[in-house]
């Protein structure tokens, strides 16, 4: 029976091709453009998800009050030490320090290639606070000692073209040799981080004196400051508790100081520290429900229009002894042979834009098997509540009125 029914639908879709076309097409442009904006909005709202202690994580930002408040991503170089050792509210507290087109060479045979890379100089704990595995899924990072460094195997292949590198070295800024003590998977793109040479924290004062030292005279935006606290911290009685540090290490300084802990889930998300804006996520997912919508209202016109072209066949069906539910069944067969065929192009669609158009776009959204099924099934669950609705007026339309008119 379900075989007849799939093959009446069928036989009606080719019957009228004009119709076919346009309800397929516009049903298959509106999920194919609403599938682009779900997976946007998926890798922007799966942003530093992935550590295993995300909920605990902070990043120690600053209000600098003067006459008008600005906000900055950094801390004095000085604060993570005293952080760490005066008070008990951070189980782990590392610093990273950013730094841009350093050279980086190494030897192939007699001679050195060299390569114009940015680095990020870290403290050991910076590993232990977030995820970053090695290749082995070992979480085990050397980078303590001086002159040591771990690498991403994106960078492995582009600097010694090879993964297996551990103990091999490359000479930072014509002047240290510098061990590559590990391998780190290739950094996921929903992550704060896109640095994929880490270097050990202790060869910073060759490069960057200031950020290396302990002072309290000033900030850098190359610097950020990461801690773990500990569970079931209040962060609002912590910030209290951190007013008196600037008055005990910047006491005469006319910039006031304010240190604020920012959750690690408000780092992408918070466009003072130079975060996204979280309504611009608000906007485009609107704009993806109203694609959806405009589709199926599309779909709805069209079908309503052909409905009066079938009027004669479903007043003979009901005549003859069809009851409703085979007539509902009938029309709703097709109408998801339409949704079925609109969702197998959408997604070559989607992944044809994905793949080219945005190819030199900023974020890589991987697609994946779980991502497929979550959206065709939200697509489905849209669409077969309006399909409902159009074949059950066509069901339950009076035979007598439908075939008086032919």
């Amino acid at each position: 029976m379900f075989r007849n029914y799939i093959k009446i639908a069928w036989r009606n879709l080719i019957k009228r091709k004009v119709f076919t076309i346009i309800n397929i097409l516009g049903l298959a442009i509106g999920f194919g453009s609403a599938i682009l904006i779900y997976l946007f909005l998926n890798f922007h709202l799966s942003y530093d998800k992935f550590h295993e202690n995300s909920e605990r994580i902070v990043r120690v930002n600053t209000e600098l009050h003067r006459d008008e408040i600005a906000y900055r991503s950094s801390v004095p170089p000085g604060f993570a030490k005293v952080f760490r050792e005066d008070y008990d509210y951070a189980e782990k507290v590392a610093k990273i320090v950013d730094r841009s087109g350093l050279i980086l060479e190494v030897a192939d045979g007699s001679t050195m290639n060299k390569f114009k890379q940015d680095v990020a100089y870290v403290e050991e704990d910076f590993f232990k606070i977030f995820n970053f595995p090695l290749l082995n899924n070992s979480n085990n990072i050397s980078i303590a000692s001086p002159n040591t460094a771990v690498i991403t195997e994106n960078a492995a292949m582009v600097l010694f073209g090879s993964t297996s590198i551990v103990g091999q070295t490359f000479v930072l800024e014509n002047d240290k040799s510098i061990e590559v003590t590990g391998v780190l998977k290739n950094l996921p793109a929903a992550s704060f981080l896109d640095t994929e040479v880490f270097i050990s924290f202790e060869n910073l004062e060759d490069n960057f004196e200031f950020a290396a030292s302990e002072t309290w005279g000033g900030i850098t935006s190359n610097l950020q400051t990461f801690a773990l606290i500990r569970p079931n911290q209040n962060i609002s009685e912590i910030e209290e508790v951190l007013t008196e540090l600037p008055k005990k290490h910047r006491p005469n300084s006319t910039n006031v100081h304010v240190y604020k802990l920012q959750p690690m889930n408000d780092v992408h998300f918070n466009p003072d520290y130079g975060g996204l804006n979280p309504v611009f996520l608000v906007v485009f997912g609107i704009i993806g429900l109203f694609l959806i919508v405009i589709a199926c209202i599309n779909f709805i016109n069209i079908s309503t229009a052909q409905a009066f072209y079938r009027s004669k066949e479903i007043g003979i069906r009901k005549v003859l002894g069809a009851s409703v539910t085979s007539i509902l069944k009938i029309s709703v067969k097709e109408y998801l042979l339409f949704i079925a065929l609109a969702t197998v192009i959408a997604w070559p669609i989607a992944y044809f834009i994905a793949e080219n158009w945005l190819s030199n776009f900023a974020y890589r959204i991987e697609i994946n098997h779980f991502m497929i099924l979550a959206i065709s099934l939200s697509v489905l669950v849209i669409t077969f509540f309006v399909v409902g609705l159009v074949s059950l007026k066509a069901a339950t339309a009076n035979p007598v009125k439908s075939l008086r008119t032919e």
